[in-house]
């Protein structure tokens, strides 16, 4: 039997199987980050809803926009600073409180992520139709 093309075939078949799980590893590592900014933007809405509810304990049951300013130019949403709420670095939210202050809903996506969520009072956070 004739050795040399035996580890001539090894090496190369050897090169193949770490190409074929290195484009698997990249695949998952850009899925994973995409992945990582969409729980940004989910953190950012449940921390609002979080801040609506704490309003909304220490005053009779109604929420408003205690630390935030409505309206930002060009959006029509909300403008949050990034002292204020730390997990809403980057990400785009609109706001909506009702004039009677009984119901709140905030939708937001992060600015690299790939899903826009929205989450209200008595709900959890849940895609965008």
């Amino acid at each position: 039997m004739d050795t040399r093309h035996v580890t001539r075939i090894g090496p190369a078949f050897g090169h193949a199987i770490i190409g074929i799980l290195a484009a698997v590893l990249i695949l998952n590592l850009l899925n994973a980050r995409s992945r990582a900014f969409d729980t940004a933007a989910q953190t950012c809405l449940k921390e609002l809803s979080v801040q609506q509810e704490v309003v909304a304990s220490n005053s009779p049951f109604e929420y408003d926009d205690t630390g935030r300013t409505h309206g930002a130019a060009g959006t029509g949403g909300v403008t949050i600073g990034t002292d204020v709420l730390n997990a809403c670095e980057d990400v785009e939210v609109v706001g909506t409180i009702a004039a009677d202050g009984s119901t709140f809903s905030f939708t937001g996506e992060h600015l690299r992520g790939t899903t826009n969520y929205t989450i209200t009072n008595g709900t959890g956070v849940v895609p965008t139709p």
